[in-house]
């Protein structure tokens, strides 16, 4: 693993507001509506669950006449939030920081145009909205949507922005990013160089940490009730005849101490920080190389770094597992934070 990959911790924001200006000369008299006319029936759709503005002036419009029966019902980030904060599912919980965010945002129509993941169209241009990095991704290649979604944004067409920056203006004028891909692992914290590698079990093909004695931790819930906490986490290659995936998964789990009863999930923060590379034998694919983190606040993260039809030449593939115990359930007994182990690499051909 590269020494420079670090952690983060983010507090989440956003900052854009966009304005429009009018204006009235000498006697002429303008209405409101031959400033900002209504929205034609075919300014906005849906796109694979994600709102598209056929313009940038219908976007104005929006924000402008704050007309939210202009908007297509959909799954919105609005919806979807309101949702997890007055939920009692703990699967679907959020961090302290996300929801007193998301509060002060609650009733601006920008919760009412994103989807459910924080993205928007305009024109032929993607935005994400990544509140954990308060950075904003922009791309015209729709095919990476899942790819920014995983915080992968090594892929050249992708361009990255502050949430300071008049980032409509800056796409207008076609120009490059104001964040450096660099910069965003630079403010990774809790990457550890010397976290300990779990070996035992591992093939050439497949790591997990099953066999590890801390791979279950015993906790304590705010009411006094004991659980026990369980991440299992393993990366793979995975080969089927017609179907090969390099993948890391790591899932967070926990059950009333003693129990016999199956695991329950529990979301907690977790980070998978990875570097790969590979050779694909289908010609579209071939060498590749990777090296970055996935990030996410849930009992599930499962990023996958190849799926094709055609098998890998040769890969190799190393993971470190930062995965906080008890998520915001209950706190381990020790006093312990959170697994942090690697994983023997995997290799093959090299």
């Amino acid at each position: 693993m590269k020494n420079h990959l670090k952690s983060l911790s983010y507090i989440l924001g956003i900052t854009f507001v966009f304005f429009l200006g009018g204006g009235m000369f000498g006697c002429q008299s303008t209405t409101e509506e031959e400033i900002l006319p209504k929205l034609t029936n075919n300014s906005l759709e849906l796109i694979n669950g994600t709102l598209k503005f056929q313009s940038l002036e219908d976007y104005d419009q929006i924000l402008e006449n704050q007309n939210t029966n202009d908007i297509p019902n959909f799954r919105s980030f609005g919806k979807s939030i309101d949702l997890i904060l007055h939920s009692s599912d703990p699967d679907k919980r959020i961090t302290e920081k996300v929801k007193n965010y998301v509060e002060e945002l609650e009733g601006t129509i920008l919760l009412d145009i994103l989807d459910e993941n924080g993205m928007f169209i305009i024109e032929e241009y993607l935005y994400y909205l990544d509140f954990n990095r308060e950075l904003v991704a922009v791309t015209n290649n729709f095919s990476l949507k899942n790819d920014i979604l995983e915080g992968n944004f090594e892929d050249s067409s992708i361009r990255l922005f502050s949430f300071e920056d008049d980032v409509l203006d800056l796409v207008l004028t076609n120009k490059t990013s104001t964040i450096n891909r660099s910069e965003i692992d630079a403010r990774i914290l809790n990457y550890n160089p010397n976290a300990p590698t779990i070996i035992d079990g591992c093939g050439w093909d497949k790591c997990s940490n099953n066999g590890d004695s801390q791979q279950n931790i015993e906790g304590i819930t705010s009411n006094g009730s004991n659980f026990t906490y369980r991440l299992e986490a393993k990366h793979v290659y995975q080969a089927v005849g017609v179907y090969f995936r390099l993948f890391s998964e790591a899932k967070h789990m926990r059950r009333p101490s003693g129990s016999p009863l199956t695991w329950n999930s529990e979301s907690t923060t977790m980070y998978v920080y990875y570097e790969y590379e590979y050779d694909s034998r289908k010609n579209s694919i071939g060498l590749r190389s990777g090296n970055s983190y996935a990030y996410v606040f849930s009992n599930q993260l499962k990023p996958t770094y190849y799926e094709s039809n055609r098998s890998l030449r040769k890969f190799k593939l190393e993971t470190q597992y930062y995965v906080e115990i008890g998520g915001n359930h209950g706190t381990p007994l020790d006093g312990s934070i959170a697994w942090n182990f690697n994983l023997k690499r995997i290799i093959k051909g090299y």
